[in-house]
């Protein structure tokens, strides 16, 4: 609405002397009241006439819509030569909005960090001495004999195991893709062997992964016809293999110094250990140094 309080109110004041003026006009009985105070007369009407106009024009004028709590937030464009609003050629006008009370939001951090994250806890869990069955097909690999053949043509081996540790201060995570290298070097340290990719128990690829509390074995080495023999998974070439070629195998039968390195090649967790390997008889004897 484009009425305005203050204009209402003189607005009222008007009429109200007007209407005072003109009854105390027209209810005097004496004849000659208006030409001995005629002075009178014309100052009451012409005030009157002046408050009526005054209170007509600011009726008509045009307002601008406040909002109920009487603030004004902004303006939506400008008039001046260089506005965009001028350039255009178009009216921009006040525009008034209600206020929104800001909130500020407390900041909260994160439950755990990027420092914090899940990681494998890869840890040395014994030696197993069994049978092992050298299979011809490369998805099998080395693996445990599963039928009468597979048991008659297995070989002794020499087993490490290794377990993804459940820690009680920490949480820990999956360990993927997790390769070991093998070094076999004599006492002496005159000959050394290094196996970059050895090859995990029942695995179908060079690599393994251990889920939380898991143990993977990985064979150190086998007796093959008297001789102790390392084997050197080499199926991570993406290359078809056909028959025994998916590994290498080397003789390290006078090698008892041994250092194996686990590495998750995921999160980059790694394991370090280092043993002496030799046979007493026919059986596997293990030491860490």
């Amino acid at each position: 609405m484009r009425q305005d309080t203050s204009a209402s109110l003189v607005f009222g004041i008007a009429l109200t002397f007007g209407s005072a003026g003109l009854a105390v006009i027209l209810t005097s009985g004496q004849a000659t009241w208006v030409p001995q105070n005629h002075w009178l007369a014309r100052s009451l009407f012409s005030i009157s006439a002046g408050l009526l106009l005054w209170s007509v024009w600011l009726w008509r004028r045009p307002l601008s819509k406040v909002p109920s709590n009487g603030k004004r937030i902004g303006f939506v464009g400008t008039r001046g030569e260089a506005s965009p609003a001028f350039a255009a050629g178009r009216d921009i006008h006040v525009s008034y909005a209600t206020p929104v009370e800001s909130r500020v939001t407390p900041f909260r951090a994160s439950v755990g960090s990027a420092s914090e994250a899940a990681t494998p806890n890869l840890e040395y869990a014994g030696l197993r001495e069994k049978r092992v069955f050298v299979s011809p097909e490369a998805h099998d690999g080395i693996c445990d004999p599963r039928t009468d053949s597979e048991h008659e043509h297995s070989v002794q081996a020499l087993i490490l195991k290794f377990e993804n540790k459940i820690l009680g201060d920490r949480k820990i995570g999956r360990a993927m893709n997790v390769i070991a290298r093998i070094r076999f070097q004599s006492i002496a340290r005159t000959t050394e062997r290094t196996t970059d990719y050895g090859v995990w128990l029942n695995s179908p690829c060079n690599s393994t992964d251990i889920g939380i509390g898991d143990t993977r074995e990985l064979v150190l080495m086998c007796v093959v016809n008297g001789r102790l023999v390392t084997f050197e998974d080499r199926r991570g070439d993406n290359r078809f293999h056909r028959g025994f070629s998916y590994f290498e195998s080397s003789d390290v039968d006078e090698m008892e110094m041994v250092e194996v390195t686990l590495i998750d090649q995921t999160t980059q967790v790694s394991l370090n250990r280092k043993f002496r390997v030799w046979r007493d008889g026919v059986r596997f004897c293990l030491a860490e140094r």
